[in-house]
């Protein structure tokens, strides 16, 4: 039998934050998934993948006017004279944010999304790695 493997896949949800916030449709997502999956056989013909739960996730550029505010927030950084050193510290909260999330996942989630960026190979390399800094 194959190895498995696991992906994220990004889905973007567009919607009016007067109404919900972006953890309440990550609940209501799940839900809608559960009732889904509960169809028997409804994912056969893709070998019965396990979907784990939804979450939230920086938002990503990805169209032309994100572009443009993408392109407009490096001018109003740079009259502000900040430069990307000064932003480290934001990315990495954002982004601490995210490994939190996976971490509190345990192991499997942890794997799963090493082996997503990294390749199975290189992740088993990097345990190897960290299994003889331990003795």
């Amino acid at each position: 039998m194959p190895e498995k493997q696991t992906t994220q896949l990004y889905v973007e949800v567009e919607f009016d934050p007067a109404i919900t916030d972006a953890e309440s449709l990550a609940t209501v997502l799940d839900r809608l998934m559960e009732m889904a999956l509960s169809t028997p056989d409804i994912l056969a013909d893709y070998g019965n993948p396990a979907v784990k739960e939804f979450s939230v996730a920086a938002a990503r550029p990805n169209d032309q006017s994100d572009a443009q505010s993408a392109d407009d927030l490096v001018k109003a950084a740079e009259r502000l004279g900040l430069d990307a050193e000064q932003l480290d510290e934001l990315v990495h909260e954002q982004y601490g944010q995210i490994a939190a999330a996976i971490n509190n996942e345990g192991l499997e989630a942890q794997l799963g999304f090493l082996a997503g960026r990294l390749g199975a190979k290189a992740v088993e390399d990097e345990l190897r790695d960290l299994a003889k800094t331990r003795r």
